[in-house]
């Protein structure tokens, strides 16, 4: 005996994405937009919450955008924006030091000049996980329910702005 069949295969395309280089920008530009190039057709998920091709980001960081096509096949990518000082901002002579980098359980701040600054510290999803205010030349900041892991650490003055990279043992 013998008998035949014949069977019809599809492969589809996987989606693509992009989000293109990483970007800094002003600390003064946020809120800013950020828009993945892909077919208007797939859908978008951002490890913000966002679900459009495009979303608002308040905040540096890196952030990640999944597309899936209706075959549920999908693609990734991510872009890493980067807050600095705007140019426009008054020179100051002030200097910050972070001590012990990396910590355990608390850094120490210590300005060569008395500040009144907030401290941020950022996850590096760009999630705000601590904030405190610094009014003098010293602050111990706790930080012990943090996990391990990268941090940026920003220290926000009326006069200027500056992040630093603090790493939690």
């Amino acid at each position: 005996c013998q008998n035949t069949a014949q069977v019809t295969v599809t492969v589809n395309a996987l989606p693509t994405v992009s989000l293109g280089a990483d970007t800094t920008v002003c600390a003064s530009d946020f809120p800013i937009t950020l828009a993945a190039s892909g077919s208007p057709t797939l859908t978008y998920a951002w490890n913000n919450g966002g679900t459009g091709q495009q979303t608002t980001v308040s905040v540096a960081g890196t952030y990640t955008v999944t597309a899936t096509n209706g075959f549920g096949c999908s693609a990734t990518d991510n872009i890493q924006v980067i807050s600095e000082p705007c140019s426009g901002l008054e020179e100051l002579n002030l200097s910050i030091n972070l001590y012990p980098n990396p910590f355990d359980d608390q850094i120490t701040l210590t300005a060569s000049e008395a500040l009144d600054a907030s401290i941020e510290v950022y996850s590096a999803e760009g999630r705000l996980v601590a904030m405190e205010h610094m009014q003098g030349t010293t602050h111990l900041m706790t930080l012990m329910h943090l996990a391990r892991g990268s941090y940026s650490l920003r220290v926000n003055t009326v006069k200027s702005s500056q992040v630093f990279t603090i790493i939690k043992q």
